[in-house]
């Protein structure tokens, strides 16, 4: 299996690439499995492993995901909340795995638990909306009572332990550059197909996974309401600069005709209007980025919680990306508050204008 990683390493656009083998364990009972539907996860290289797949420490139960694995490097095992709950061996206790050919028992200390192991095949769906009550209960049910366990292919406790090895798991991890291009990630696919000795059983991308997750009615319906919200506010931001703009200015018409009569010039004129709008709106920009980076958080958080179908991305934290689109939006909003100000100020010269030749 080496090999076949190594020969993936080569193709251009992949970063790394490890493996993990699935395993039935062929003796070992959790309530719903039965006896032989436990699957045992065995990792090569946890380090490489760390390095391939995304983690997050919050997917650790009882301790973080990097002290549980770091137990399962030194030959503990890994348990999922399920298995855990059924057989309450306590980090460092020792829990029966099954037998080896002798038939002598195979007991391993306990690392702690798992909400999810990366890597893992994952049980999802496409269309969510056509899942009725009942499915969407089975299918949160398979999450909670999900039993595995994990282990090192190294640990010196289960050398001798039988098992039914049905499938292997390659990972992958690619460059930014195939990431971001489609073009990219198909001809990295093209090449990883044709290195493969076998055709894999089923390919997982990520831009696939984060498009089932964007499926979802509760995200879609959210972030269409976000895009109403954004016109309404810039149109509202709009209509507001314009209102403020035209009150100063029948307050101050006076004045400024006196500054025009004085010999005031044009360009200090203008900054001194611009001055007036722009001052009020950058303040109210700084606060409503504010205010939009604590409430869309919130929103966030109120999103996950609302999903039918329980994931593993509810075990993870909210966190904040600031990508391309957010940053043109923000230069599109200044341009807008700026470019409003500076026609204004035109506008107001001209009429002072005007009113100074009459």
């Amino acid at each position: 299996m080496m090999d076949i990683v190594n020969d993936v390493k080569e193709i251009d656009g992949i970063d790394n690439a490890s493996y993990m083998v699935e395993a039935f364990l062929p003796s070992f009972y959790v309530p719903g499995a039965g006896t032989r539907g436990v699957p045992l996860y065995l990792i090569h290289d946890i380090a490489n492993h760390n390095q391939t797949a995304y983690s997050e420490d919050e997917l650790g139960i009882n301790d973080t995901y990097s002290q549980i694995l770091e137990r399962v490097a030194s030959g503990y095992v890994a348990l999922s909340p399920a298995v855990a709950d059924f057989w309450e061996p306590g980090v460092g206790g020792f829990i029966r795995l099954g037998v080896d050919a002798d038939s002598n028992t195979v007991s391993v200390p306990s690392a702690g638990v798992l909400g999810h192991l990366p890597g893992m095949p994952p049980r999802s769906v496409t269309n969510r909306e056509g899942y009725v009550q009942s499915r969407v209960d089975y299918l949160n049910y398979l999450f909670d009572q999900a039993a595995y366990v994990v282990a090192d292919t190294e640990s010196s406790h289960l050398q001798d332990l039988e098992v039914f090895i049905p499938r292997t798991v390659l990972m992958v991890k690619v460059n930014e550059r195939v990431l971001n291009n489609a073009d990219e990630m198909q001809r990295v696919r093209s090449e990883l197909a044709s290195t493969l000795p076998v055709v894999p059983l089923e390919v997982h991308t990520l831009p696939e996974e984060i498009e089932k997750v964007g499926s979802d009615m509760f995200v879609i319906l959210t972030i269409e309401n976000m895009k109403i919200y954004l016109v309404g506010g810039i149109a509202l931001a709009l209509i507001a600069i314009l209102a403020i703009a035209m009150a100063n200015y029948m307050e101050d018409k006076r004045s400024l005709s006196l500054l025009r009569i004085r010999g005031t010039s044009p360009d200090q004129l203008r900054k001194f209007i611009q001055t007036m709008l722009l001052s009020p709106a950058i303040i109210a920009l700084i606060i409503g980025a504010i205010t939009a980076f604590i409430a869309g958080y919130g929103l966030t958080n109120r999103v996950w919680e609302l999903r039918e179908i329980k994931s593993v991305v509810q075990m993870l934290n909210t966190n904040f990306v600031l990508s391309g689109q957010t940053l043109g939006l923000a230069v599109f909003i200044l341009a807008i508050v700026t470019g409003s100000a500076w026609l204004i100020s035109a506008w107001v010269f001209k009429a002072e204008t005007r009113q100074v030749h009459q």
